[in-house]
């Protein structure tokens, strides 16, 4: 059986834990209070002992053994091995790329071939992707470059893990080279299917697996379904053109405002800078307020516990009756950005649930969904928006197309949803195939 080695270095003084792969080792002389050295939006990790264990790596490896490998995790490598450096703060690119946090036996290892760098950027998939008007992933590629640079690492010495999809798809374009974590990175057998895939807990509806499951159509009363949790630029804006439109009464749809206002008076300010250089008009702002004052709308559920599903949140449970009484679901995925390919449990959702969508996400990620086999529905509605450049004109084109899936009378829409069937059973039959890979797997397939 093939051993896969991960190195760890030595338990830290301060955190009791191995010192994160990213720490230099004097990390705590910085200031004063040790924990000073962290982004604030780090910090509450760092001061809650059972929440260091996401700066560990047994969480991350997954089962000890996969196809004749098993995994050793040590302090004093003897073979070929791994230096992980996973779950970066904040404000890693901006600060802490620089510092020299690597062991120099591992820099001299990465020169002999016998050590590969790994950077482990699971969940998100922001990484190196760019926002215009509010952020820039051209200073962390820099970043990255220099540091590849200054230890004259090879592209295949450093590895870079992340769910952003588009990062692998274009990995030529980069000094390191780029692998995908996506839930949609390996297809696997039906008998080695996780339970909970993706990060989505079903399991108190988890009939909609069978087959044979389909909803009563005529049960429907609503046109849209639509989540958002986070306070992010374009849900700001697709409230604002939904409201502005009339197209948020009667529907079944969330705005719980975590992020709060600050985010608001960027988006206002940022948005305008937009419309200002396009020659759009700007924000109505009697209109906006009224958008601010939507904040801590929530759909809730009576009939879920959410602490059936230990560590996570409520917006990971699929509530099968909130798809039963609407035709769409309307996905504000986790990302608009360019150079972004994302997909989180927010498009996996309708995926299992076997409903219809509208994908609000960056640029050619319908696209992807198709090329990884799944059906969208262009037969239906026009879908290319998905070939916009910005979020704006994204979101302008797909709120006029739930104008005119609003205006159909339920008949019709009836008529569609029978006609979607099809579609929406290869999806999560589709989606099924696949499975989420633990660093341990990952790893597993990557040679020296």
């Amino acid at each position: 059986m093939k051993k896969v080695t991960i190195r760890i270095n030595e338990i830290d003084p301060i955190l009791k834990i191995p010192r994160p792969c990213w720490l230099p080792k004097d990390w705590y002389k910085e200031n004063e209070n040790p924990l000073d050295y962290f982004d604030e939006l780090d910090r509450p990790f760092f001061e809650d002992k059972d929440a260091l264990g996401r700066f560990t790596l047994d969480s991350w490896i997954g089962p000890s053994s996969y196809n004749d490998h098993e995994f050793e995790i040590t302090e004093t490598p003897t073979s070929n091995y791994f230096y992980v450096i996973s779950t970066l703060p904040f404000d890693f690119w901006d600060k802490r790329i620089e510092y020299d946090f690597i062991p120099k036996e591992v820099l001299k290892d990465i020169s002999n071939g016998k050590c590969k760098i790994v950077f482990y950027m699971d969940d998100d998939g922001h990484w190196f992707s760019t926002l215009p008007y509010f952020y820039n992933s051209k200073h962390s590629i820099k970043k990255m470059n220099g540091f590849i640079k200054k230890y004259n690492f090879k592209k295949e010495d450093i590895i870079f893990l992340s769910h952003n999809i588009a990062l692998e798809d274009n990995s030529e374009k980069y000094n390191f080279t780029a692998l995908s974590c996506s839930p949609f990175s390996k297809r696997k057998a039906a008998p080695d299917r996780n339970k909970m895939p993706f990060y989505v807990n079903y399991s108190h509806c988890e009939y909609v697996e069978n087959e044979d499951y389909s909803y009563d159509v005529e049960k429907l009363d609503k046109v849209f379904l639509a989540y958002n949790n986070r306070v992010k630029s374009y849900r700001i804006y697709l409230i604002y053109q939904l409201l502005k439109n009339n197209l948020l009464d009667k529907q079944l749809w969330s705005f719980c405002g975590l992020g709060g206002t600050i985010y608001f008076e960027e988006t206002e300010e940022r948005l305008n800078e937009y419309f200002s250089d396009n020659n759009i008009e700007k924000f109505d702002k009697k209109l906006f307020t009224k958008v601010e004052n939507l904040l801590g709308k929530e759909i809730l559920s009576d009939d879920i516990r959410v602490d059936e599903f230990p560590g996570e949140y409520y917006g990971q449970y699929l509530q099968i009756k909130d798809f039963e009484k609407t035709f769409f679901s309307l996905v504000t995925e986790s990302e608009v950005a360019d150079d972004s390919i994302y997909f989180s449990e927010k498009m996996i959702k309708p995926l299992i649930a076997k409903h219809p969508f509208i994908l609000i996400s960056s640029k050619g990620t319908i696209k992807k969904l198709k090329e990884l086999g799944f059906k969208t529905f262009d037969k239906w509605w026009d879908e290319s928006y998905d070939e916009c450049d910005y979020f704006i004109q994204r979101i302008d084109k797909i709120v006029k197309i739930v104008q005119e899936i609003s205006n159909k009378p339920k008949e019709q829409l009836v008529k569609m949803r029978e006609e979607m069937k099809d579609i929406c059973n290869h999806n999560q039959k589709l989606l099924f195939s696949f499975n989420t890979n633990p660093l341990g797997q990952l790893l597993s397939e990557i040679k020296f």
